[in-house]
């Protein structure tokens, strides 16, 4: 038998309307493709994955346009592989159509389930911003979907994550307001996910969110347990800008580009002015560009960090530069150091 052929023909194993069309459908489409099979061995679940067969391996465009017809009466199931068909850099110009006419005509509340069960399957973040953006279209449907599951704890991380990923103004209320959710797990979830944004205007969003919610629900527990964990992000947040800030500014030294890693360094003491070594490296790039004065403030600033820190060899450097840069200051000042 060359040819796919039913072993009972006349009697389709489901009496389901969808089971029945693949059947009148895809079997004639599958032509060679398969051998005889018993349908009582066969579900709508494996027709839809021989019509997502068809349509992938199908050269005749007529065939594919059949298929394409077809599955979105598979529903939500249909729609991980539409979605990846359709963004997949290796998928042709007719395929990509053809997918996103099929998920078009999909049902608004289908296709968002349809769209949360890809990034609950998903194994990394390669399509979370492309989902968060086709679930934007459908935002209303979406936005419902997603809050009712920020109750699972399982997928609370992942349903606030695409909420600010959606960036709507309906979103970014609503994740203002989870701030101040009478669940201490939401409220902290939802602090987490806005704090890991590298944004510097998001955090400031975050805090007036933060102050409003204090002033709505200003009761102790809520107030002492929101501050403290927001304090503990926000000083990560600006731990890790540091960092980044002291390399950039190394960098842009290594490279001769003394005013950008002046500027750097400014913007690395505004979070953390306890850095002592950030006001020394300044200091000798004002030197370097020829402020003295501004050198002799920064070094005065860093030689008081380092003696308060008990880091003697380094504030012993930094004297020896005031030393030379402010001979008659330094011997002012000298006895203030020596108290310490």
């Amino acid at each position: 038998m060359t040819a796919f052929q039913p072993t009972n023909p006349s009697v389709p194993a489901s009496s389901d309307s969808l089971f029945v069309e693949c059947v009148e459908k895809l079997i004639p489409l599958a032509g060679e493709r398969m051998q005889a099979i018993d349908l009582n061995w066969w579900d709508t679940d494996r027709f839809l994955g021989l019509a997502f067969h068809i349509f992938l391996t199908e050269e005749d465009l007529n065939s594919r346009q059949r298929v394409a017809q077809l599955l979105p009466k598979f529903g939500a199931k249909a729609v991980p592989t539409l979605f990846v068909i359709f963004h997949h850099q290796n998928s042709d110009s007719t395929l990509r159509h053809l997918s996103s006419q099929a998920l078009a005509q999909l049902d608004r509340t289908i296709l968002v389930t349809g769209l949360i069960d890809t990034l609950k399957a998903s194994e990394d973040d390669r399509f979370d911003l492309q989902i968060s953006q086709m679930l934007a279209t459908v935002a209303s449907e979406a936005i419902a979907a997603l809050t009712e599951l920020i109750e699972a704890q399982e997928w609370r991380l992942l349903a606030l994550r695409t909420l600010h990923l959606m960036q709507l103004p309906q979103t970014r209320t609503l994740l203002d307001q989870f701030i101040c959710h009478p669940n201490p797990d939401i409220r902290m979830a939802t602090i987490d996910v806005l704090s890991q944004a590298k944004d510097h205007q998001l955090l400031c969003r975050l805090e007036n969110a933060f102050r409003a919610c204090l002033t709505h629900h200003p009761t102790h527990a809520i107030k002492q347990a929101t501050t403290s964990y927001y304090s503990q992000n926000l000083k990560q947040y600006d731990d890790q800008q540091f960092n980044e800030l002291m390399k950039l500014a190394a960098a842009q030294t290594e490279k001769q580009d003394y005013l950008g890693a002046i500027h750097s360094y400014s913007q690395a003491i505004s979070l953390n002015p306890d850095e002592a070594h950030a006001y020394g490296n300044r200091g000798l790039l004002k030197l370097n560009s020829g402020d003295h004065q501004g050198a002799i403030i920064d070094f005065q600033h860093a030689a008081q960090l380092f003696l308060s820190a008990g880091k003697t060899a380094n504030f012993e450097i930094t004297l020896n530069y005031l030393r030379k840069l402010a001979p008659s200051d330094f011997a002012n000042t000298l006895p203030s150091y020596q108290t310490h």
